[in-house]
């Protein structure tokens, strides 16, 4: 932290799927004299280029037989045998260096292992703030993107006619971008309350802090893609224009649909609280 330095998770793969479904990452440690031998590729690393710790998930065979498990080891940007390739060349968040990881032959000593997937339990804080970090991110996007509507609506006056800030249509279509901006600022101050109050028997009431988290990163997911169509519609067809960057934000807004929790898998874990508990 001193020296500023990134650290990251580098988990998915070309053909895992989701590891929170289960998946096993084909990147494998194989235990050697004095720790772990890794080799493998990553996708999606965020940040790859800047960043010095790699929190990598990998697989493991256990010795005496068995399944393999999915263990999460910490690699150092510095260890032989890393490197990055940089592949990242995306609709969206082109900004973010989500590039691939390799690991040719990292060797690491015993103590890089961190944790081993199936000890982590439902709602663990890292999925947790992860799922609400995407949430205020794409809140970040979709209210910049309703700035510069306004401000466009504010300034366009289509032949000296009076701005667009006055037609009903722009009116209305702003009101309902700002619905949809609180409710979804509102959604995630709640759940980051919630989990953060959650040993507290008495300080919450309803939905449980997992599932509002859950809640609050879908729905606020779709109030911010419609909110940036809605700013879209307000500025027009000029709003395709690379120049501007609302068209980037219309591209930026979508990515967080492919971080967890997913849609099916939150709306699921909503469901089973509902109908599968006590």
């Amino acid at each position: 932290m001193e020296a500023g330095r990134l650290v990251n998770t580098a988990a998915t793969e070309e053909g895992l799927g989701s590891p929170a479904g289960g998946g096993l990452p084909e990147t494998a440690a194989v235990p050697v004299e004095g720790g772990w031998l890794l080799n493998g590729r990553k996708t999606f690393v965020t940040l790859a280029p800047a960043l010095w710790y790699f929190v990598v998930l990998a697989r493991v065979e256990p010795p005496g037989g068995g399944p393999p498990e999915a263990v999460d080891f910490m690699v150092l940007r510095d260890d032989p045998g890393l490197r990055v390739d940089e592949t990242w060349d995306a609709l969206g968040m082109r900004a973010s260096g989500s590039h691939d990881l390799v690991l040719e032959n990292v060797r690491l000593p015993a103590d890089r292992l961190l944790a081993r997937r199936g000890e982590r339990k439902a709602g663990h804080a890292g999925g947790v703030w992860f799922a609400l970090g995407v949430a205020a991110t794409t809140i970040g996007v979709a209210t910049a993107a309703r700035d510069y509507a306004v401000a466009f609506a504010r300034e366009r006056s289509p032949g000296g006619r009076g701005a667009i800030a006055a037609i009903p249509g722009v009116r209305r279509r702003v009101a309902r971008i700002d619905l949809l901006l609180q409710r979804s600022r509102a959604l995630v101050a709640d759940a980051a309350r919630a989990w953060e109050a959650r040993g507290d028997a008495g300080a919450h009431a309803g939905m449980a802090p997992a599932d509002r988290v859950a809640a609050a990163k879908v729905d606020a997911l779709d109030n911010c893609i419609e909110a940036v169509d809605l700013a879209m519609r307000v500025v027009g067809g000029v709003s395709l224009q690379k120049r501007r960057p609302i068209e980037r934000y219309y591209r930026d807004v979508r990515a967080g649909l492919h971080n967890p929790p997913l849609e099916d898998r939150a709306l699921e874990q909503l469901a089973a609280s509902a109908l599968d508990g006590p």
